[in-house]
């Protein structure tokens, strides 16, 4: 597996937006260190700490949920402009969330970690355990159970429903008392899509239009879309 992500970090693209550091870690107890995989190849060990001091998204969020609406709206542009980077390379994500969303510079600069890691692990764990990230794939793509083969559409579609977290500030149906846990949350997705997502109140109108069209029909042309309404 390890291999395999070095061989990916070779083809990434060089985008101020796209980091080549992935969240892969080797936990040594006997001195509480890890070991960290970054794009220079080498592997150093380094006591535990976060790659951004200003945390992802989704923590970030959690912390200020004030956030203003043109700091959300930078995020989408700086983080759509990476995954076009990636696409005009040849190279799929294949785990857009944020959680994968790392905010440097007091929240102002979003960066996108993690590039084709999830699908490198599948290949090693095909039945992965269910994690936040299946909140944010289609339903056609938490029904397999099998090596997805990642597409642009699929990225897409996992950028649009992060969008919508952005400014929601929480994950897809969460809260919900009739949903208390992750499987039960999962299963509603894999039987509704996200279509009955609700425009967050802090959205602007012409976004979420964007946002919506993206998850009916994703596609690299609504896509665009997204990223235009935030511009």
């Amino acid at each position: 597996m390890v291999e395999s992500i070095f061989q990916l970090i070779s083809r990434l693209p060089q985008h101020p937006s796209l980091k080549h550091v992935f969240g892969v870690e080797v936990i040594d107890v006997t001195n509480n260190t890890r070991l960290d995989i970054t794009a220079t190849t080498q592997v150093t060990r380094s006591p535990p700490s976060e790659w951004s001091m200003t945390g992802n998204v989704s923590t970030y969020l959690s912390k200020y949920p004030d956030t203003s609406i043109e700091t959300r709206l930078l995020w989408v542009r700086q983080v759509g402009a990476a995954i076009i980077s990636l696409h005009d390379s040849g190279v799929i994500h294949g785990d857009v969330h944020p959680g994968n969303i790392l905010l440097e510079d007091a929240g102002q600069w979003a960066t996108l970690i993690n590039t084709g890691i999830y699908t490198a692990a599948q290949a090693f764990l095909p039945r992965m355990t269910l994690t936040e990230r299946n909140l944010y794939k289609s339903s056609n793509e938490n029904e397999l159970d099998h090596v997805t083969n990642p597409t642009k559409e699929m990225d897409c579609y996992s950028f649009s429903v992060s969008v919508y977290s952005m400014f929601k500030g929480s994950a897809p149906y969460q809260r919900n008392p009739s949903r208390p846990n992750l499987i039960q949350e999962v299963a509603y997705i894999c039987s509704n899509g996200h279509s009955k997502l609700q425009q967050p109140a802090n959205m602007p109108a012409n976004l979420w239009v964007a946002v919506h069209a993206c998850l009916q029909v994703s596609s690299p042309a609504n896509f665009d879309n997204i990223i235009r309404a935030c511009k």
